[in-house]
């Protein structure tokens, strides 16, 4: 013979009777004690959302010592998949000790219209000063890029190979890029300063600044569409570090 009890509360020893709950839990509901021993079904406290901060700049970082690599194309949507041209101000860049495996070198930048793709024509022109370390005197001239596209640092000298026997290149810079074609194809502009080594005996560097613009009849750079690159004019990069960082003209939250 078999049977069941049907019951309605449980009880401790020398404790209170608990009353039962009278309804069924849904999953993932907790047991809990109410008023008068009243036993019933709580569901759990959500969790918080997850907080979001305003984020305005964003950066990437490239470590080159021995990568041996002829090109670095940098993307806006690199920093964070939602950017886009239109969302920044400008970009600022570092390079520390930059040098090529086997030739001296300039570094170049070309805006990219999309993955992979150089805009190879804007006439821009530069203004520069140099220092040189083979005497106390200055240099101050201009120039311009024939309408290649490229903008460069340093526009004097050229930075020495890895190897050279005094010592490398150490093509180090602190640079300024608006990346917008904001002016009927004078709009971009981009400033650099910096030091570097000739391939001389001197002990000291070469410094130099340098900004590029357009201010004449002539079309500019039309846009940094997508990003940019950077490339030596010779040779492939291996050593030293460079350091890109977006600033945006309004925080996104992330």
């Amino acid at each position: 013979m078999t049977g069941k009890a049907v019951l309605d509360a449980i009880q401790r020893p020398n404790g209170p009777p608990m009353l039962l709950p009278m309804d069924n839990p849904n999953p993932g509901d907790r047991l809990v004690m109410g008023e008068g021993n009243q036993l019933g079904f709580e569901a759990p406290t959500p969790l918080p959302p997850e907080k979001t901060y305003p984020k305005r700049e964003f950066d990437l970082f490239f470590d080159l010592n021995g990568s041996g690599i002829s090109l670095v194309d940098v993307l806006w949507s690199d920093f964070h998949e939602s950017l886009t041209l239109e969302k920044i101000a400008f970009v600022k860049m570092q390079a520390m000790g930059i040098s090529s495996d086997a030739s001296v070198i300039q570094l170049y930048f070309k805006a990219l219209a999309q993955e992979g793709v150089t805009k190879n024509t804007g006439y821009m022109g530069f203004t520069r000063s140099n220092k040189f370390a083979s005497s106390s005197s200055r240099s101050d001239t201009v120039g311009h890029n024939s309408n290649d596209g490229t903008l460069r640092f340093p526009t004097y000298g050229t930075a020495a190979q890895s190897g050279y026997g005094h010592g490398p290149g150490n093509l180090t810079f602190d640079a300024l890029l608006h990346p917008h074609d904001d002016a009927a194809g004078r709009g971009v502009h981009m400033y650099f300063n910096g030091s570097y080594h000739q391939q001389t005996s001197y002990n000291s560097p070469d410094i130099e600044q340098t900004a590029w613009s357009n201010y004449d009849q002539s079309v500019g750079i039309s846009g940094f569409d997508v990003g940019f690159r950077m490339y030596p004019n010779a040779g492939a990069l291996d050593r030293g570090f460079f350091h890109a960082t977006v600033v945006l003209k309004e925080a996104i939250e992330v």
